[in-house]
C-alpha cells in the first residue's frame, strides 16, 4: 500500500514577518513558537489543494492567525467582518498562487513541444512526406488542454483582480506560461499544414 505524502506547511513569523519552518522557534529571530507564527500557505500533493485561513492586518498587513482580535503590532482591532473578508481574499490569492505554480511546472513541456515541432516541420520541408503526424496531434492536443487551463486560471482569480503581492506573482507566472504554450501550439499547428501539404 503507497502512503500520500504529507503536507508541506508554510508559515510566517509575526516577529519579524519572514517565512520559518515549523519548530519551537523562528529560525531568524528565534521567536517562541507558536503564539508569535501565523499559517501562510499548506500545500496538499495535486490534485488537492488546500490553504489555511489567515487575516492580513487592515493597517500594517501582518499576517495574523483566524481568531486574533487585536493585531500583535499596531493593535488595530479586526472586526468579525473584516477577519471574513480578509480570509477570503488571501485564500483566493493563495489558491491562485499555488495552481500558477502547477502551470509553471509544465512550461518544460511547451519548450520540448516546440523544438519537436520545429524539427518535425524542418524535416518535412527538406526531406517531403513523414509519418510523424500522430505526434504532432498529440502535442496540439497537450498544448491545448494547457491553454484550457490557463483560461480557467484566468476566469476564475484574474477578474476582479486582487492587490496582492502573491497574486501579483501568479499573473506574470501565467502570463509566462500562456505565450510558451501558445507558441508550441502554433508551432504544431504550422507543422501539421507542412506535412499535410507535402504528403
Amino acid at each position: 500500500m503507497i502512503g500520500r505524502k504529507p503536507p508541506a506547511r508554510k508559515w510566517r513569523c509575526l516577529m519579524c514577518r519572514r517565512g520559518s519552518p515549523a519548530g519551537s522557534q523562528c529560525v531568524h529571530c528565534k521567536a517562541p513558537f507558536p503564539e508569535n507564527k501565523a499559517p501562510y500557505k499548506i500545500k496538499y500533493p495535486r490534485p488537492n489543494d488546500v490553504v489555511v485561513p489567515f487575516i492580513s492586518c487592515p493597517q500594517c498587513s501582518r499576517p495574523l492567525r483566524r481568531d486574533v482580535t487585536v493585531c500583535f503590532d499596531c493593535r488595530a482591532t479586526i472586526t468579525p467582518t473584516y477577519a471574513q473578508q480578509s480570509i477570503e481574499a488571501n485564500m483566493r490569492s493563495t489558491q491562485a498562487f499555488v495552481r500558477a505554480e502547477h502551470i509553471e511546472a509544465l512550461k518544460p513541456a511547451a519548450f520540448l513541444s516546440l523544438v519537436a515541432a520545429t524539427v518535425i516541420t524542418f524535416i518535412a520541408s527538406v526531406f517531403g512526406p513523414i509519418s510523424f503526424v500522430w505526434l504532432l496531434v498529440f502535442q496540439l492536443g497537450t498544448c491545448l488542454l494547457c491553454l484550457i487551463a490557463i483560461v480557467r486560471w484566468t476566469d476564475r482569480f484574474a477578474f476582479p483582480a486582487p492587490h496582492d503581492e502573491d497574486f501579483a506573482i501568479a499573473f506574470g507566472k501565467v502570463r509566462s506560461a500562456f505565450w510558451i504554450w501558445l507558441a508550441a501550439t502554433l508551432a504544431q499547428v504550422i507543422g501539421l499544414l507542412t506535412v499535410f501539404r507535402t504528403n
